[in-house]
């Protein structure tokens, strides 16, 4: 609820493929409104997360994570 987001289909700033990002926008508080947050599926439960700082020296820089569905 403190940070709305917007889930966008696009070019990923990885690699260039076409992916799921969430966008925090420009009006969010630092250093939210530089983030993107890249989804990939990994299989039926999982989801490898890329965070991205959308700035011209970090933007090619990848912090993963996992997100798993609760059975």
């Amino acid at each position: 609820e403190k940070l709305r987001m917007h889930c966008l289909v696009g070019t990923s700033l990885i690699d260039g493929r076409l992916g799921v990002a969430l966008h925090y926008g420009r009006d969010a508080v630092l250093p939210w409104r530089w983030i993107v947050d890249e989804l990939r599926v990994l299989d039926d439960g999982t989801l490898l997360g890329m965070t991205v700082i959308n700035l011209p020296v970090l933007r090619h820089l990848a912090f993963p994570f996992l997100l798993r569905r609760e059975s």
